[in-house]
C-alpha cells in the first residue's frame, strides 16, 4: 500500500501531459507523462507453486494504481507477454506499451515470511525514481 501511495504522490507532482517519442516509422508519437506499466514480478521463491502469490502482488499494485484518475495504467493482459525470464529492455518495453514509467520487482516467500521488492523506473532515462 505504501508503494501505491508513493506512486500517487510522484505522479501528482509531475507537470506537463505528454512526452514526444520518435516512433519506428519516423512519426512522432506522444506518451503521457502520467503513464505506467506494472510488469510481471519475478518469483524468487524456492517453491515455484508460489507463482500465484507473485501474480497476486502484481495484480494488487496494478488495481490500486488504476484507481488514480489521471494516471494511464496499462492492462495486465498487455504486460503478461513480458513474464518470460529472458532479459528485458525497459526502454523498448515502455515504448511498445506507450508509457513513461515502468514498475518491476520480485517476490520471495518462505514459510510465513514475504519479501517484496519493487522499483519505479523512468523509462526515458532508465533511472530508478
Amino acid at each position: 500500500m505504501a508503494l501505491v501511495v508513493s506512486f500517487s504522490i510522484f505522479f501528482r507532482r509531475q507537470s506537463g501531459n505528454t512526452i514526444p517519442v520518435s516512433a519506428k516509422e519516423g512519426i512522432t508519437a506522444s506518451i503521457p507523462k502520467k503513464s505506467i506499466a506494472v510488469l510481471p514480478f519475478e518469483n524468487l521463491s524456492a517453491d515455484q507453486e508460489n507463482s500465484f502469490f507473485t501474480d497476486g502482488m502484481q495484480d494488487e499494485i496494478l488495481n490500486d494504481l488504476a484507481k488514480i484518475a489521471d494516471l494511464k495504467v496499462i492492462s495486465r493482459t498487455s504486460v503478461m507477454q513480458y513474464k518470460t525470464e529472458a532479459k528485458r529492455n525497459l526502454r523498448e518495453i515502455a515504448n511498445t506499451l506507450g508509457v513513461a514509467h515502468v514498475v518491476e520487482g520480485s517476490v520471495q516467500r518462505d514459510s510465513n515470511r514475504v519479501r517484496v521488492s519493487a522499483q519505479l523506473i523512468d523509462a526515458r532515462t532508465d533511472a530508478h525514481l
